[in-house]
């Protein structure tokens, strides 16, 4: 699908394809003013090992992996770059201990943060258990079941 749109000081023009079952955006800005040319500006998504690799201008901005949803151990980094270099990653595991037990853990720079999800026989949630900075806290979950 492409769209068109004015912008005012210019005119962006969008394309959206669909690659291995994801929806990826490419887009161009050109400035309607010859003097402002230099703001023009082109992002793309593309997909590369595995990854949703954000671009503005050839330049990387970020970067999305994530490991197949339907096996464990699951797992998604997400990574923020300016100007190429590396700002900040984020990491998210998810492992299958049994088929009623879940852990999780999310660590970004010195932040780590872990949680153990516990299902009941229906596979529903029954209680999430978390530990933020040695705080740890549990919610428990009931329901009611209506025939």
């Amino acid at each position: 699908m492409i769209t068109s749109s004015d912008l005012g000081g210019g005119m962006e023009t969008e394309i959206y394809r669909v690659e291995k079952n994801e929806l990826l955006r490419k887009s161009y800005i050109i400035m309607k003013d010859d003097s402002s040319d230099n703001m023009n500006a082109a992002t793309d998504e593309k997909i590369e090992k595995s990854c949703t690799n954000f671009y503005i201008d050839n330049i990387i901005q970020t970067s999305n992996c994530s490991s197949n949803a339907n096996e464990f151990p699951f797992t998604h980094t997400s990574t923020v770059y300016q100007d190429g270099k590396l700002i900040q990653e984020t990491k998210y595991r998810i492992e299958k201990k049994s088929s009623v037990l879940y852990e999780s853990q999310y660590k970004r720079d010195n932040d780590i943060r872990k949680a153990t999800y516990h299902l009941n026989d229906k596979g529903l949630l029954e209680s999430y258990q978390k530990n933020d900075n040695n705080r740890k806290s549990t919610v428990w979950l009931e329901y009611t079941y209506f025939l």
